[in-house]
């Protein structure tokens, strides 16, 4: 590690923790610093062109720098811009959605909307997923293993309010060796579940010991511990997860939902507005989980049929599904990247036939699926994404045969860099 202390001015934010310092024609990535602040730095990590640099003191404080309400920060890795303002947060989003469709994706004026900000600044997740180290849980420190312990969180919604220290009394009873656990709202009340992921076998007396703290806790509905081969439930864990103002989806603890209910409902919404679903229409919604957008959307179209790999998530939606009376909606487990390429090698009258594909990928993206889907040229497009990065990268390719109509970016996450895209595009007619 260098000892040599430079200075320098940040001029942006990455999409990622760091800030961008320009020095002597190399650019510096830095944590801890918000756009026009002057700080001291020392050089860490070089690559040539660029330099993963530590930042050591603030000079002078940029327009876009605030305090952190965090008492864990800045020794927490959870919240890497808590100590930028909301609305550079928000430029600094769009920014960089704007950038990665240009330099990635090819695209050099997007039909971007302004950044929709359903969220409050905090208090806004129903999950948190919190590391165990020593029998201790909390953050990791940034760029590290190394542990930060902690009793509440900032991010966390009201209803979560105590779980943290639920977790690490249920974590101190445990003789299994566990890597995480997360908190996460039932949905009902101030009713949370403990899901603690094990590295290792479970131990035999786990079970008990879980049961006992259950009892003597009527706060928690369900403890879940699962790991290699195993899921032990220990009471009931299901969580139930507003889709619609009047629409709940049912799900289990441990699956994957939206962590902000009040961003998923403004989601949920912008899916709806730039779907337009009409009742003679099908859809398909691929990497649909338990029916997130499938059940709001079944709603106003002819059919919706969900593919999804995870098991438990199909379970959950037929589940919905049959519960709410939803006869138009159906759900098949599989690969996405097997089944699309199946329908596609089909002759064209055995083919199903869509007049709108969604699809809501994991952060890698969808570049398996992009070839069949070209094949099967559904007329409609509408592509959700959590990573502006495989975003353009997609967008690349799909452009080739469709045009771009609006990409609407939704700030579901304050105080981090991530955010969530909805976009739409339209097959150009030969």
């Amino acid at each position: 590690m260098s000892t040599e202390v430079l200075h320098g001015r940040a001029s942006g934010l990455t999409d990622g923790p760091h800030a961008v310092v320009r020095h002597a024609g190399k650019v510096h990535f830095v944590r801890q610093t918000a756009p026009g602040d002057e700080i001291a730095f020392r050089p860490r990590e070089d690559h040539g062109s660029y330099c993963f640099s530590d930042f050591v003191s603030l000079l002078a404080s940029g327009p876009a720098r605030r305090e952190p309400p965090c008492p864990w920060l800045p020794a927490c890795g959870g919240c890497a811009w808590q100590h930028v303002t909301p609305e550079a947060q928000a430029q600094a989003k769009e920014d960089n959605l704007r950038a990665a469709l240009s330099r990635i994706g090819g695209l050099t004026d997007p039909p971007l909307e302004r950044l929709r900000r359903p969220s409050k600044e905090f208090s806004y997740r129903r999950r948190l997923s919190l590391r165990v180290q020593a029998g201790r849980v909390g953050f990791y420190a940034a760029a590290s293993h190394t542990l930060v312990a902690i009793d509440e969180c900032l991010l966390a919604a009201e209803e979560l309010r105590g779980g943290v220290d639920l977790a690490g009394r249920w974590v101190a009873e445990l003789a299994s060796r566990l890597g995480r656990v997360e908190v996460a709202s039932v949905g009902h009340g101030d009713r949370i579940v403990l899901v603690g992921q094990c590295d290792g076998p479970l131990d035999v007396g786990d079970p008990a010991r879980s049961e006992a703290f259950l009892r003597s806790n009527p706060r928690l509905t369900a403890l879940v511990l699962h790991g290699r081969g195993f899921r032990q439930v220990i009471g009931d864990d299901r969580v139930f997860v507003p889709v619609q103002r009047d629409l709940v989806i049912e799900t289990r603890a441990g699956e994957f939902t939206q962590v902000n209910d009040a961003g998923n409902l403004e989601l949920v919404k912008t899916v709806l507005e730039l779907a337009a679903p009409a009742s003679d229409q099908r859809v398909a919604d691929l990497y649909g989980g338990a029916g997130n957008f499938a059940l709001p959307l079944a709603r106003r179209s002819r059919s919706v049929h969900v593919v999804e790999r995870a098991r438990a998530a199909v379970a959950s939606g037929r589940a919905s599904a049959q519960r709410l009376g939803f006869t138009n909606l159906t759900f098949e487990e599989g690969d996405v990247s097997r089944v699309l390429r199946s329908w596609a090698m089909a002759k064209f009258d055995a083919r199903p036939h869509f007049d709108l594909v969604m699809l809501d990928p994991p952060r890698s993206g969808a570049a398996d699926v992009i070839e069949p889907l070209l094949a099967l040229a559904p007329k409609r497009l509408l592509y959700v994404s959590c990573n502006p990065a495989t975003l353009a990268r997609d967008l690349r390719h799909l452009c080739t045969a469709y045009d771009l109509r609006t990409v609407v970016p939704l700030d579901l996450f304050p105080q981090t860099p991530h955010l969530e895209t909805a976009t739409l595009l339209v097959r150009r007619e030969p």
